[in-house]
């Protein structure tokens, strides 16, 4: 009998966990929701907003992931890091998420020429401030919700 109740309770056992598998779906998804929200904003003339709101929502994704996975430790030097990164943008000189992205820019513009494909220069500028956008409002999300988190703890600590 016992033979057979652990025979019986592996076969009802899923084999492979399809959690990495949703994981990967929902990270695609979210990739696919930046961009299509990025190419709606330059499309459409509106991409500061489109860029607002998809900043926003990458920060919402990672204000969760910080504040519930990660250690209050790793918390306190990621808050230093992105105020760092804020600071650095409102001393009006090149900053180092504009100087990645033109970066980037010259790698797709690289790779459509050895395709043979002629880039268009104002649409990827478009994009490129677009992105920046992104980036800049989900810095500014993730920072105020560690912030809040902070100031969370340490009132509930008192």
């Amino acid at each position: 009998m016992s033979n057979l109740a652990t025979a019986l309770s592996s076969v009802r056992q899923p084999a492979i966990s399809s959690q990495p598998l949703q994981a990967g779906v929902v990270g695609l998804l979210w990739v696919l929701f930046n961009i299509l929200l990025v190419w709606m904003g330059v499309r459409t003339q509106h991409p500061g907003s489109c860029s607002i709101a998809a900043g926003g929502v990458d920060g919402a994704v990672l204000s969760i992931i910080a504040v519930t996975k990660i250690s209050a430790r790793f918390r306190s030097g990621a808050t230093g890091l992105l105020g760092g990164i804020s600071i650095s943008g409102l001393r009006g000189d090149v900053s180092l998420l504009t100087s990645w992205a033109h970066s980037v820019h010259g790698l797709v513009d690289n790779a459509l020429l050895a395709l043979n494909l002629a880039p268009d220069e104002k649409w990827h500028n478009e994009i490129e401030h677009a992105v920046i956008w992104t980036l800049w409002v989900a810095i500014l999300v993730v920072l105020a919700s560690l912030v809040a988190e902070w100031a969370s703890t340490s009132w509930r600590e008192n």
